[in-house]
């Protein structure tokens, strides 16, 4: 990515900010002439987190075609049941893009001319892309043994409850899994991969994706995101699920010694936030109703004030943090698009 992109996405974030972000905006849009002209750095996670908006957006008219291999001997499920799973999962996807993306969906059964076993499968994907073109592709392949993971445009799936191929279809479109961090008795902090129950990048189903995803995925309009400033504390946030309301939908934080952190209002509470970090997919460091002190290794602060019809308004500060917790035993660096 060049910096004239990576410039050209911070711009907008900056002259795109409500007007409560006013104050302080000075200080902003000249820190971002330092980083166009290269007398200020940005750490690489951030550079790619604040370039993934506007332009940049998952968007337009993509084929997403689920096919049912049938197999010598039998077929796993028809085309027509098949087209309902790729239904289901382009509703999702097209509904949470608020009409950016439009997953076009389509159902095929292909032969293939090889044994129904989980040795043959790779086989029969490679059959699959060649005889139906699509940039998307779901695969049902039920055997008992096996796993769900994505890659290679190829969605496979051992099983069909919805979550799961929403799960999948998600590393197709470039999302990373969704974890949380949970806190033992002295605090020490524990990444838990799957654990953010607010997007079904996570271990179960949502209705919605989080803030950092919805950002990453270039989902959000230019004056729902607000790249975090010092001399500006106080932020009306939204909640994510709420695509008409006024308000921000994510305080981006760039980070030098970490990796970047976003602030959200959650879908799974009322007048609270939530602070992530993000590398690749997208960590919870924990959510407050109040004031946040305990069992936060990031060095953000944040501080629910008030709570309207819809919103919320918090203080966000940063404090000076040694950078070695932020970056605890490797866990984050999830390997994308296994499961």
């Amino acid at each position: 990515m060049d910096t004239k992109t990576i410039s050209k996405s911070i711009r907008r974030t900056l002259t795109h900010a409500p007007a409560q972000l006013a104050v302080g905006a000075s200080t902003a849009f000249s820190n971002w002439k330092k980083i166009k002209r290269g007398a200020m750095s940005l750490p690489i996670g951030a550079a790619l987190l604040l370039a993934a908006s506007g332009a940049n957006a998952l968007q337009g008219v993509k084929t997403l075609a689920c096919v049912a291999i049938q197999w010598e001997g039998g077929g796993e499920l028809s085309a027509a049941k098949c087209k309902n799973v790729a239904e289901n999962v382009a509703d999702y996807y097209n509904r949470n893009s608020r009409g950016l993306l439009k997953l076009k969906p389509l159902g095929f059964a292909v032969d293939v001319p090889l044994a129904k076993t989980s040795g043959n499968l790779g086989r029969a994907e490679a059959i699959v892309k060649r005889e139906v073109k699509a940039d998307y592709y779901i695969v049902p392949a039920l055997f008992k043994k096996g796993g769900n993971h994505a890659g290679n445009k190829i969605a496979h799936v051992v099983q069909l409850t919805g979550w799961v191929v929403i799960h999948e279809v998600g590393h197709l479109l470039g999302l990373g899994h969704s974890g949380q961090y949970t806190y033992n008795k002295n605090g020490v902090p524990h990444l838990e991969n799957y654990g953010d129950a607010d997007s079904p990048m996570g271990n179960n189903g949502s209705n919605f994706l989080n803030g950092p995803q919805y950002y990453k995925l270039g989902w959000l309009p230019d004056d729902e995101v607000a790249k975090y400033d010092p001399s500006v504390r106080i932020y009306e946030l939204k909640k994510v699920s709420n695509f008409k309301g006024d308000g921000l939908t994510a305080v981006i934080i760039p980070r030098p010694t970490g990796r970047p952190a976003v602030v959200s209002y959650p879908i799974s509470c009322d007048a609270c936030v939530a602070l992530y970090l993000t590398n690749g997919g997208s960590q919870k460091v924990g959510v407050t109703k109040a004031e946040w002190k305990d069992n936060n290794f990031t060095g953000i602060r944040l501080r629910v004030l008030d709570s309207g019809a819809g919103t919320v308004k918090v203080e966000i500060t940063e404090e000076p943090k040694d950078g070695a917790m932020d970056e605890l035993s490797g866990e984050e660096a999830l390997t994308e698009f296994d499961d």
